[in-house]
């Protein structure tokens, strides 16, 4: 853990007092031995670490999982479970927080508006990232806003994209 703390510890000297730091982590690897008993970095890793960080001044956990060893990664974990399941990472961040009452954000697999704000209403994480998400649709932000009630007119988009849209839902497309 020596150089993630050694790290933090310099990025906090260096940021404003009133700026949050956020530190990403693999909370598990995903690792199983040859009797199916996990040998990598396990849940009660990160609560150690999540601690001693917060120690350190970061405010808040971004909790991934895998992607720590090549040869058992996120990758093979989705080919044994054949498809990734929604919000499949979020009970990481829930763990992470009742654990150690480090603020939190849920990543991994959450597609729309709904289930983010669910994760948050839950008190399962504190904020959401949606990385690629965002790569699949960059207007993921104002589609999860409509799809939560928020922006039903379209005045939140781009003028360029808002006024095709709001007609396109006004009028419909005819034939």
């Amino acid at each position: 853990m020596r150089l993630a703390l050694e790290i933090a510890e310099c990025v906090r000297a260096n940021l404003p007092a009133d700026m949050p730091l956020f530190f990403r982590i693999s909370c598990v690897d995903w690792r199983k031995d040859l009797d199916d008993r996990t040998d990598g970095w396990m849940i009660e890793d990160s609560f150690v670490l999540a601690r001693e960080l917060q120690k350190r001044g970061v405010d808040l956990i971004d909790c991934s999982s895998g992607g720590i060893r090549a040869e058992n990664s996120l990758m093979d974990y989705a080919k044994q479970r054949e498809k990734l399941v929604r919000g499949f990472q979020v009970p990481h961040a829930e763990a992470i927080r009742n654990a150690t009452g480090i603020p939190t954000m849920a990543v991994g697999v959450i597609l729309d508006g709904p289930q983010a704000e669910a994760i948050l209403q839950a008190g399962l994480a504190d904020l959401i990232a949606i990385g690629r998400e965002a790569l699949n649709d960059p207007h993921w932000g104002v589609h999860a806003a409509q799809q939560l009630g928020v922006d039903p007119e379209w005045n939140e988009w781009p003028d360029s994209y808002s006024w095709w849209l709001a007609l396109r839902e006004r009028t419909g497309i005819e034939d």
